[in-house]
C-alpha cells in the first residue's frame, strides 16, 4: 500500500482518505465489493494488485485504521 499512500500524499488527499477510512464503516465494505466487481474497468487506472490490496484494506477495519494512522503520520 506504499504506492497508494504516496499517491494520496502527492495529491493532498491523505487526510481525507484517512478520515474516510476511520468513519466509513459499512460503506467501506460496499466500496470493497465495488472494487472487486469493477476491477476490469478500474485496472486502467490502478494495477490489479493495488485494487485487490485496497479492497482487502477496506474489508478489514483494523487494517484500515492502521493505514489511516500511517496516512496521518505522513501528512
Amino acid at each position: 500500500m506504499q504506492p497508494l499512500a504516496g499517491q494520496l500524499q502527492r495529491l493532498g488527499l491523505a487526510r481525507l482518505a484517512a478520515a474516510f477510512l476511520e468513519v466509513g464503516g459499512a460503506l467501506n465494505l460496499i466500496l470493497a465489493q465495488f472494487l472487486y466487481v469493477g476491477q476490469p474497468m478500474l485496472s486502467t487506472w490502478l494495477p490489479d494488485e493495488q485494487l485487490v490490496a485496497l479492497a482487502r484494506l477496506l474489508e478489514d477495519p483494523e487494517a484500515g485504521a492502521a493505514f489511516a494512522a500511517r496516512l496521518r503520520q505522513r501528512s
